[in-house]
């Protein structure tokens, strides 16, 4: 039977990084508008529109970064459950800092040294049942560009990982292969894998 990952609401955010390259990142389904950035909008700060409200962003490196998009509700009164859309927001969300690590082990067991410590974001986020939150990094908005999105599920051995590391920070890849990167966090372990369809009712 298949597993139940908490992936089930992404594909509606994922429309904004495949947007990101078209004329405009209005995701399809929201509406009619076609705005993603306001000619009085700062360069640094953009703003991109995702089915569930707008996000701002930051500009590193020539490439615009939105992480910590919520994209699954809070799963921590739902835990085994389907994943839920979130709840929609009108006004534009911050979107500079990556959002909660799922729950999992820590690894390597104590402090992280070598090449581990070099992963690790600084602030370290935090890790809570609410982590449905993923990254996306892209070259441009509205630019008319039709860019390739590339989504990376982060390794761990299905026990463990976050989609916020160093490892995997998408500036770089945005600007020498020309590609919209996504990462998402993804529940592990019983909390992500864990199907219960083939128990009885109240077992």
């Amino acid at each position: 039977m298949p597993p139940v990952i908490r992936l089930g609401c992404l594909g509606g955010l994922l429309l904004l990084a495949a947007a990101c390259g078209r004329d405009a990142a209005q995701v399809p389904g929201e509406g009619t508008g076609e705005q993603t950035m306001s000619p009085a909008q700062p360069a640094d700060a953009p703003i991109a529109t995702t089915q569930a409200g707008p996000v701002q962003g930051a500009a590193t490196d020539g490439v615009l970064v939105f992480k910590g998009i919520r994209y699954g509700a809070d799963t921590a009164s739902s835990r085994f459950a389907a994943p839920e859309a979130p709840q929609p927001w009108t006004e534009a969300v911050d979107a500079t800092a990556f959002g909660a690590s799922c729950i999992q082990t820590p690894y390597p067991p104590g402090p992280a040294g070598g090449l581990f410590e070099s992963w690790t974001p600084d602030p370290v986020p935090p890790t809570s049942e609410d982590c449905l939150f993923l990254n996306v990094w892209t070259p441009a908005l509205a630019d008319g560009g039709r860019r390739p999105v590339m989504v990376w599920l982060h390794g761990g051995g299905l026990t463990r990982g976050p989609g916020s590391s160093n490892a995997y920070d998408g500036p770089r890849l945005g600007r020498r292969g020309d590609v919209v990167g996504v990462t998402p966090n993804h529940p592990p372990n019983v909390f992500g894998y864990t199907y219960p369809g083939d128990f009885p009712p109240g077992f």
